[in-house]
């Protein structure tokens, strides 16, 4: 009998990061969905990003959401939807990547305080 072990996807650790790669003021605040390039940051054979969320809104029940880029589906989303206001949430997702190099997010229109994005590294 013949095994052949596919190879797996390989995780890449960004090092060096000092900041956030994105911050409120570089996102529209509107209720719709939104691309978001990160060609400068990930290779375009990434087929996974790892990213780091912080959210934080002065009303509980407020999205800031992510998602596949093109994706129209309402339930293959990532987010953080506040349980209580004024408090800081964070999360970390993986989330597939196409050939485009971007993602989606969403922000309600409006009322956030903080949103910061920082990717941590990738699959390829």
């Amino acid at each position: 009998m013949l095994f052949y072990k596919k190879p797996g996807l390989r995780f890449i650790r960004r090092t060096g990061v000092a900041a956030f790669d994105f911050q409120l003021g570089d996102f529209t605040q509107d209720g719709t969905w939104h691309q978001l390039d990160l060609s400068s940051i990930i290779p375009r054979n990434a087929k996974l990003i790892l990213i780091k969320m912080l959210y934080a809104a002065p009303a509980a029940g407020r999205f800031f959401g992510l998602r596949v880029y093109g994706e129209t589906y309402a339930y293959n989303n990532w987010g953080i939807v506040t349980p209580v206001g004024g408090g800081q949430h964070e999360n970390n997702f993986e989330i597939p990547i196409t050939g485009e190099q971007s993602i989606e997010y969403y922000l309600p229109a409006a009322g956030s305080t903080t949103a910061n994005l920082v990717i941590q590294g990738w699959k390829k």
